[in-house]
């Protein structure tokens, strides 16, 4: 991910649930627009949960969780999933106690505004897709004729 695609410092929201930093504390990114403290916040976060934790519950818990998705882009709202924390057994578990009131939790998820300082580096749909081994020309005209 280039160094202008994401901030120089993460952003951390209240309480303290810190943006992912892809610098890994070097510093790069980009640097803040301004030198005068401006009060952000990194979003808001919130926690999936679901009463059982079958196959059944993970099925609604991926429905609830693309009616949120849905619902956040449709107001231009984005979206952080972070589901590293429960794929550690004590740590589902001690959220599950103290957050989840018992409940299973399934997915951690920030969702906030973004201010894009600039454009995300992506390459030509047609440098990437193929279509039986031969590259698609124009990138998204589909497949082409039998």
């Amino acid at each position: 991910m280039p160094s202008t695609s994401y901030p120089a410092r993460a952003e951390h929201a209240d309480p303290d649930f810190p943006g992912r930093d892809f610098a890994r504390g070097r510093g790069w990114g980009i640097p803040p627009l301004s030198c005068v403290p401006v009060a952000r916040t990194a979003g808001t976060v919130g926690l999936l949960s679901t009463p059982g934790d079958g196959p059944a519950d993970w099925v609604n818990a991926g429905q609830a969780l693309q009616r949120i998705l849905l619902t956040a882009a449709s107001r231009d709202v984005a979206a952080a999933l972070h589901t590293e924390p429960l794929e550690l057994a004590w740590l589902r578990e001690l959220i599950r106690r103290r957050l989840a009131g018992g409940g299973h939790p399934q997915l951690l998820l920030r969702l906030g505004t973004v201010t894009p300082a600039s454009v995300s580096v992506r390459r030509r749909p047609d440098e990437v897709l193929r279509w039986g081994g031969d590259r698609v020309p124009g990138g998204d005209q589909g497949p082409p004729p039998r």
